[in-house]
């Protein structure tokens, strides 16, 4: 018994190593659940989740199994649940990394958790100025760590946004939320707007604004007092995204514009 329990040891690490990273990534909150004067820790969660989803080399355990995982981890007492995070978690489900993000007392930590134990992140160089470059350095040091191919690296770095104003308004907008009947991508593109005004050839808020124009109008039972707005929105960021890769980011609005025409009688 203890033999074969090594073999199955041994045959889930090579497993493992073959296989994409399993990597655990912080959850994201809205809005309303962020903790008060903390906007830098959903820049570094939002950040790490739209560049590691491009990851060729990394798979990203869904937020349900995750959450139900840790959540037990935690609250259990039980042999090894306090020893090494990634080892306890996967006796449930195999990864390879966790990574936990942490706002108190008005500082941010980020750790790597590995097979081998935990593994801080330097958070220290988050000036304002020097956000967008520090949340790249954050991701930076977390792809070198695993170990990442040097084309995922570049995706995890890349500079996509020329400054830190930019940067903030791309991540943020995304996790506004509003009761209903109010419609949040209303919110999203009033915040979006102004700023891809100034940088109108920046196909990342593009392709963000085709997206929250398609949520904005799908969301019938909420307020369309914008729907008109969202729509010269979505047609001015169309020809910009289409034959780009984020052109998938465009199908859902396409869709909408198409079934208007098709209802108003036009071919």
């Amino acid at each position: 018994m203890k033999a074969l329990s090594l073999y199955l040891g041994l045959l889930c690490a090579t497993l493992l190593q073959a296989a994409p990273l399993r990597l655990v990534l912080p959850r994201v909150v809205d809005s309303r659940a962020l903790t008060p004067g903390d906007d830098v820790s959903p820049l570094v969660t939002l950040y790490l989740r739209d560049r590691i989803a491009e990851c060729a080399d990394i798979e990203v355990v869904s937020d349900a199994r995750a959450g139900a995982i840790l959540g037990g981890l935690t609250r259990s007492q039980r042999p090894g649940a306090g020893d090494n995070l990634v080892t306890s978690f996967s006796t449930h489900l195999p990864v390879n990394a966790i990574v936990h993000v942490l706002y108190r007392d008005k500082a941010l930590s980020v750790t790597l958790h590995l097979a081998d134990g935990p593994k801080p992140i330097s958070c220290a160089d988050l000036r304002p100025g020097r956000l967008q470059e520090g949340v790249r350095r954050i991701a930076a040091d977390i792809g070198a760590a695993l170990r990442l191919s040097p084309a995922d690296m570049a995706v995890l770095t890349e500079q996509r946004f020329p400054n830190d104003a930019v940067f903030r308004v791309f991540h943020l907008s995304r996790i506004i939320s509003k009761p209903y009947p109010l419609n949040p991508a209303q919110y999203r593109l009033e915040m979006l707007r102004p700023v891809f005004d100034k940088n109108p050839t920046n196909i990342h808020l593009a392709a963000r604004i085709a997206e929250d124009a398609a949520y904005l109008l799908s969301a019938r039972k909420r307020d369309q007092i914008f729907a008109k707005d969202a729509l010269r929105m979505a047609g001015q960021v169309l020809p910009l995204v289409l034959g780009t890769s984020l052109e998938k980011s465009t199908y859902a609005i396409a869709a909408q514009i198409k079934l208007l025409n098709c209802n108003s009688g036009v071919v």
